[in-house]
């Protein structure tokens, strides 16, 4: 037989999970709550993959947040951004060469551009560096392909 005080243990115990499971569902299936985005692809120059570099995403509105990742073998993947309009900002990197100062590179003045190209290794006048977009919720594949008018690469 079965006592009141063990069934109304036995209800309370079934109606909490019941309504913690109703409260967690709508964010589970994201139907509730707010939804955030992943976006990968890739990043050519000149039909070249970049090997590697940073691609930024920076909000254009309310409700967006910054965030950014690596480019590594002319691939990317951003995760947790919410969906909204955003600026993509995407930089090529090269690995620093160091020099001793007596190096005769060092002993001559260096040009704008050559100093430049010591950190970025792309042309000045690439397109497609910047961008405007639109973010989506769940997984989004967006490419870039940066191309430079004077089509000279480093």
């Amino acid at each position: 037989m079965i006592n009141s005080k063990s069934f109304i243990i036995a209800f309370n115990s079934v109606y909490a999970a019941f309504a913690i499971s109703i409260v967690m569902l709508p964010l589970a299936c994201g139907c509730g709550g707010e939804t955030v985005g992943t976006v990968n692809g890739t990043v050519t120059f000149e039909g070249e993959p970049i090997e590697q570099g940073l691609i930024t995403f920076s909000p254009l509105g309310p409700g967006g947040n910054s965030a950014g990742g690596e480019i590594v073998l002319g691939k990317y993947t951003v995760t947790d951004l919410r969906p909204g309009r955003y600026g993509v900002t995407v930089e090529a990197t090269k690995e620093p060469k160091f020099t001793s100062p007596n190096d005769p590179a060092n002993q001559r003045p260096k040009t704008d551009e050559e100093i430049r190209a010591q950190y970025d290794p792309l042309p000045a006048d690439t397109a497609g560096k910047e961008q405007e977009l639109e973010v989506v919720g769940g997984v989004q594949t967006l490419d870039f392909k940066l191309t430079s008018k004077s089509k000279s690469k480093r």
